[in-house]
């Protein structure tokens, strides 16, 4: 049987403890339908996590006694940020999703020249981000920032061991085993103007591709995301 997982501001300790995020409590009450004595995991999003048992329901809270306490041994080694430029909501929250199923540790939307919509809720983008991690058996919640423009974020990303600006008809992605801290850089639907190319190359950007296919914005994010987290 699963053990289903939840990520929270929890304070883990061994013994009884109470679930009060209003969320969590439905989705184990009213959702999941769990009942006294099955056992669940609670995460703090930072690597602890708690093995426990579901003891009562309270009104307002979920009773659990902690069993065990351990350190999540599930998150990749390299520190990767997806910096995506705004795509349609549906998405852009669909990147969200799977960009944390994968192993990025930073969402960052960006504003470029090609950029539309501009409607991403905060709140929202944050709920998906948690439930992935929790579906995927992550330790850490992703950090979701607030939209960038792509000068701010190539100023972001300048710490990072390397940051890679993927464009069509580029050169293919390859990455050495020391490089720990990576930036992804996401263009919008009809790609890249030329003098934000220019700017990334004159910020010591690699620019590099994914193959001679022209794949759409969400694609291009998810396949990157992957192969720079993992690769």
């Amino acid at each position: 049987m699963k053990t289903h997982r939840f990520i929270g501001n929890f304070s883990l300790h061994p013994g009884v403890i109470r679930v009060t995020d209003p969320d969590i409590v439905h989705q184990m009450r009213k959702v999941l339908k769990l009942v006294s004595d099955e056992h669940l995991v609670l995460g703090d999003g930072k690597m602890q996590e708690g093995l426990c048992r579901l003891v009562t329901y309270e009104r307002a809270a979920a009773v659990v006694e902690v069993l065990e306490i351990h350190k999540n041994m599930n998150e990749p080694r390299r520190n990767a940020m997806l910096f995506c430029a705004i795509l349609k909501k549906e998405l852009f929250e669909m990147v969200a999703q799977k960009a944390t199923e994968v192993g990025i540790r930073e969402i960052i939307p960006v504003v470029t020249a090609r950029t539309v919509k501009l409607n991403l809720r905060q709140d929202r983008l944050e709920k998906i981000v948690r439930e992935a991690s929790e579906q995927s058996g992550r330790g850490q919640l992703p950090i979701v920032q607030k939209a960038m423009s792509l000068e701010d974020a190539l100023e972001y990303a300048k710490h990072n061991d390397a940051n890679l600006f993927f464009d069509i008809g580029e050169g293919t992605l390859q990455l050495s085993g020391s490089t720990q801290r990576v930036g992804i850089f996401i263009g919008p639907e009809g790609g890249w103007e030329e003098r934000e190319l220019a700017l990334a190359r004159e910020r010591e950007c690699r620019v590099v591709g994914l193959g001679p296919l022209t794949l759409r914005g969400e694609t291009a994010a998810i396949v990157a995301s992957y192969l720079v987290v993992h690769g």
